[in-house]
């Protein structure tokens, strides 16, 4: 991508080419009206002059078409670093999805776990029942006995 500053210095370039070729174009016209005063002598010295002026303004022609085309194309590098920018400033990242686990309550044969030693009890599918290792957990058939038993409701189990 080009920056600003970039396209800056190429299009104040180009600029100053066009304007360093204006001034000798305007000082090639003041040596054309000096030569005009000047010149006293036969047809053909005249003539010699004004070839070689036309031949200084062919010059200076060539080299103000080369700057122009160099600041079209820095103008046209300034778009589309303009056009880039815009697209960068669009560009919005997806955003993420938080999916929550939902438990399935079936009323058959339900059971409920908790650790030995633990506040709480959970069901079976329940991430937090599934760490508790195997010589700790506790299996109850209701909840009212896990209750009985002092212990409370998991997060999986209040939805």
């Amino acid at each position: 991508m080009i920056s600003p500053y970039t396209i800056d210095r190429k299009t104040s370039r180009a600029f100053g080419l066009v304007k360093a070729d204006m001034n000798r174009i305007f000082s090639i016209l003041e040596q054309i009206q000096k030569d005009l005063a000047k010149m006293k002598g036969t047809d053909i010295e005249v003539a010699d002059q004004l070839i070689g002026i036309s031949k200084n303004i062919q010059k200076v022609r060539h080299e103000t078409d080369t700057a122009l085309k160099e600041a079209e194309t820095a103008k046209e590098e300034a778009k589309e670093a303009l056009v880039e920018a815009e697209d960068i400033k669009k560009y919005k990242p997806k955003p993420i999805v938080k999916t929550k686990v939902v438990y399935k309550k079936s009323s058959k044969s339900t059971k409920f776990v908790a650790a030995r030693g633990g506040k709480k009890f959970h069901h079976p599918s329940c991430p937090f029942a599934k760490n508790i290792l195997p010589k700790k957990k506790i299996i109850f058939k209701s909840k009212e006995t896990a209750l009985n038993n002092g212990y409370k409701e998991c997060k999986c189990l209040l939805r």
